[in-house]
């Protein structure tokens, strides 16, 4: 018996002594060629890192702006990329040199971006600004080179760039301006770099010009010498152009009308408020009677007309200045252009037009239209027409020149002598270089 415990004992014995064997084969160091052990785990995360960062796609174009001789594409990751013209920093990249690469500014979240001749600003997600270039407030020089935020101005709803000014429509539907602006916050004729400034006289405003604004009620102002906005005596405005020193608004009736100048003749004046009724005589009689009886006539035209009818008015014609509310000034006169059913104003070619029907229409300013200019446009930016087929055609006078190389064109920009659009997934660019505005996108002048 005991003999049997020391066979099983051994057997014992052996087989831990194996299995002690097998984990240290298990266990045994790598081939001298092989690379360590943390090495080839780093090398795999790296791996998977690789693969992860070629899934996410590339930053696409969402919208094109242009200006003077820059322009810069708002991305699909809210970031910029800007070229061309830098005199004034409007390239945000800390330098006054043109730049023919695009550069990033450093800036993000950006969901609109507004340019003028030389000056930038864009709205960011949390409903503030950043402005740079040709754009000095208070505390800053005039040229800011690099996206500089707007202390004060938050809740914003929507943003206009001027040259050397900017101004905001916040949360309450009040304007702010800040740049040259005065104490008012009205346009001042010269530099006065002021901080934002609530705007006296101006609310709701769904555009502006440096020239004129409306209002999404479609009221319009022009300014004054001073600077100080006027009203207009036009309603229903859904678009500004201007034009010979005039300020024209596109209305919902599909005309236009222009303020500011008298090259149609002589302007309608405002409509004078009518004279006082004079105080009604009556006869002596008796006390607590009246002198006279009214007739059976009179008492018929009486009772058949509603209370308040006496302020009821006849409408106005379609396109002509109507009535402000009570107590509102009857505003600045305005001419009827001779323009009918327009969808868009297109006066950087003249005094033109596109139709409803899509059609460039152009005329004297004043009555006299002539016939089309070019068919099926979707929409006119600067001197140039993306048409419906997708291809786009740019004007030199009178003439109408197509743009080789473009299809499926879309989001045109233009600025002083160059445009730029996106056309099968690309930014192309067009026209005058001398300040390296087409970018590495030239597809000849």
């Amino acid at each position: 018996m005991r003999s049997l415990y020391r066979v099983t004992e051994t057997y014992v014995v052996a087989a831990l002594v194996l299995t002690a064997i097998a984990c240290r084969k298990h266990q045994a160091s790598p081939p001298l060629d092989a690379p360590p052990r943390d090495a080839a785990i780093a090398a795999i995360d790296a791996a998977v890192a690789v693969i992860d960062a070629a899934v996410k796609p590339a930053p696409t174009v969402t919208r094109l702006a242009a200006a003077g001789d820059a322009t810069c594409a708002v991305m699909s990751d809210l970031t910029l990329r800007c070229w061309g013209g830098n005199a004034h920093g409007q390239l945000g990249n800390g330098l006054t040199v043109d730049s023919a690469t695009p550069i990033t500014p450093a800036i993000r979240a950006v969901t609109d971006l507004q340019l003028a001749d030389g000056t930038a600003c864009a709205l960011l997600d949390d409903t503030s600004v950043a402005c740079w270039g040709r754009i000095g407030w208070h505390g800053h020089a005039e040229d800011i080179l690099r996206p500089t935020g707007v202390l004060g101005v938050i809740g914003v709803k929507q943003i206009f760039v001027l040259t050397g000014r900017a101004c905001a429509r916040v949360a309450n539907d009040s304007l702010v301006c800040w740049g040259n602006v005065d104490a008012r916050g009205h346009f001042a004729t010269g530099p006065t770099n002021r901080a934002p400034t609530p705007v006296v006289g101006l609310d709701h405003v769904a555009g502006l010009r440096a020239d004129g604004a409306f209002s999404d009620d479609g009221r319009m102002w022009i300014w004054a010498r001073d600077g100080a906005p006027k009203l207009v005596a036009v309603s229903g405005v859904q678009e500004l152009g201007g034009r010979d020193g005039a300020v024209c608004g596109r209305l919902a009736t599909g005309r236009v009308m222009c303020a500011g100048t008298t090259r149609c003749g002589e302007r309608r004046p405002p409509t004078p408020p009518p004279p006082p009724k004079p105080a009604a005589t009556t006869k002596p009689g008796r006390p607590g009677r009246p002198a006279t009886k009214p007739s059976k006539t009179a008492k018929a035209k009486t009772s058949a007309k509603p209370a308040g009818s006496d302020k009821l008015t006849k409408p106005p014609p379609a396109g002509s200045p109507a009535s402000p509310p009570p107590g509102e000034p009857i505003g600045e006169p305005a001419d009827l252009l001779g323009f009918t059913a327009v969808r868009q104003l297109a006066f950087d070619l003249g005094y033109c037009v596109v139709t409803t029907a899509s059609r460039l229409q152009c005329g004297d300013g004043c009555r006299q239209v002539d016939p089309p200019r070019l068919e099926r446009v979707e929409t006119m930016v600067g001197r140039c027409a993306q048409l419906r087929s997708g291809t786009v055609s740019c004007f030199d006078d009178a003439k109408a020149t197509a743009i080789p190389g473009l299809t499926g064109a879309s989001h045109l920009a233009a600025g002083r002598a160059h445009a730029c659009a996106v056309s099968d997934g690309r930014i192309r660019c067009w026209g005058n270089n001398d300040h390296s505005q087409l970018g590495d996108y030239s597809i000849g002048r």
